[in-house]
């Protein structure tokens, strides 16, 4: 299984800082093969060192992955790779506690990753960052997360619509996020990789300012173009500036690895973040 990826993450128009945080861990082995651990991480807007708390989220995602024995991954259910995922979101929840309170604060981050072994996926994730699956062939794009906020909640129980909640003016507020209450809940899901698949993560800055029509067409364009998969990612920054930029800006664009200039899942970013 061979990946090509890239990132992009932008301070937006409206920001003072990027408290958006990005982390691409890859390794390949006799055992496993290709596998990969991607997440992003948008600390809490509006409340003082957002930024501190995604990082002590991507930091205790680091030190999890330095932990991996390549031997046990091959094989492993994804529903195991899941709650070992949720493992470390409570233990970054109470690290971001225990920090805000050092310092007499709120602090707090979303968190959504992605762990890919054997063709299959694993996701853990907790506020409003998204993770999408964008189908190359059939041209599906699909939200594979749950957005953890007041208007999430008022569509499912069928008090106003999607598009209402598009512009509601509570839409920024979070039910679930690491950093705050003791107890989270974290949203898991797994399944299979299947050919075309495209994955997509990306903070709210992104998807409030680019529709999900616009998203597909400039990632499906760009692949049939041949574009490098960096290159995508920066032209949706892109797009999502055009149209406002209120937020910091952050995404990672991952598929299965085509010939040409796209960056292969073990490429010089390996290490980088």
């Amino acid at each position: 299984m061979g990946f090509s990826y890239g990132l992009c993450s932008d301070i937006g128009k409206r920001r003072v800082s990027n408290q958006d945080k990005l982390i691409i861990k890859t390794s390949s082995s006799k055992y496993s093969g290709d596998f990969g651990l991607f997440a992003v991480a948008d600390g809490m807007g509006g409340m003082a060192e957002g930024g501190t708390a995604s990082e002590i989220a991507v930091e205790n995602m680091r030190n999890w992955w330095a932990g991996l024995i390549d031997e046990n991954i091959r094989g492993t259910p994804v529903d195991t790779i899941c709650r070992e995922l949720q493992k470390q979101f409570y233990q970054i929840n109470n690290s971001i506690i225990k920090f805000g309170k050092s310092k007499g604060i709120k602090v707090g981050t979303t968190l959504s990753a992605l762990f890919l072994v054997d063709s299959k996926y694993a996701i853990c994730h907790i506020g409003d960052s998204r993770i999408y699956r964008l189908n190359e062939q059939n041209r599906e794009l699909k939200q594979l997360t749950v957005d953890h906020t007041f208007v999430a909640q008022q569509v499912k129980m069928g008090w106003i619509s999607p598009e209402e909640a598009s512009d509601h003016p509570n839409r920024n507020i979070l039910t679930q996020c690491l950093g705050v209450n003791r107890d989270i809940k974290t949203f898991v899901s797994f399944g299979r990789i299947q050919k075309g698949d495209i994955f997509i993560l990306c903070s709210d800055g992104l998807y409030n300012q680019v529709s999900a029509d616009l998203l597909s067409t400039i990632v499906l364009e760009g692949i049939e173009r041949k574009r490098d998969v960096r290159v995508i990612a920066r032209l949706l920054t892109e797009a999502a500036n055009n149209n406002g930029g209120s937020d910091n800006i952050s995404v990672i664009i991952l598929g299965e690895k085509h010939a040409g200039k796209t960056q292969s899942l073990l490429g010089r970013l390996k290490n980088k973040f």
